[in-house]
């Protein structure tokens, strides 16, 4: 369901839910895909330019063990923000997202297992090593970590991203 006419959730839109909450609500937002945006705090219109990918043989992709994951929208038009869309968040907010806006995530055959993605191998691996209750700078710390290990193996060119908002400390 959804398939043809799939329901993008923009990241302005999550912004302005996040601008609704007051200060002492903690939020955690785990985006498992290419370009997370910038829903935390805007104080400018984030714009990000597309990433071109140039021809895809998905035919010879189907049987290499790095995958990369993608979404096609050929009719999709960008819509501006509104200016309401442009604050700094009360609340405080974290983001993990897969990967740096000019990357895409990859699917990878880790421990000899059916390719699986990449961000969610690498964030579970690291709450599940430093405990679900560590502050997110050791997490994100063990993921670094992580990561650099699987690009020993890998020619992995996907680094998990995480920020912050300015009230969050």
């Amino acid at each position: 369901e959804g398939k043809e006419n799939p329901r993008l959730i923009r990241d302005y839109e999550v912004h302005q839910a996040l601008a609704t909450l007051p200060s002492g609500v903690q939020v955690t937002l785990i985006v498992d895909g290419c370009h997370a945006g910038h829903p935390l705090d805007r104080t400018s219109d984030h714009r990000f330019p597309a990433i071109g990918r140039g021809h895809v043989d998905y035919d010879k992709l189907r049987h290499h063990p790095v995958l990369p994951r993608f979404f096609e929208l050929p009719q999709w038009r960008c819509q501006a923000p509104s200016p309401l869309a442009l604050s700094l968040l009360r609340c405080q907010a974290v983001l993990w997202h897969a990967c740096a806006n000019h990357q895409f995530c990859v699917e990878l055959p880790i421990d000899e297992s059916p390719a699986r993605g990449i961000f969610t191998y690498i964030l579970m691996s690291a709450i599940l090593k430093v405990d679900i209750s560590a502050p997110c700078g050791h997490i994100f710390q063990e993921a670094q970590e992580l990561t650099a290990r699987l690009k020993g193996r890998w020619r992995l060119q996907q680094e998990m991203q995480f920020a912050y908002c300015q009230a969050t400390t």
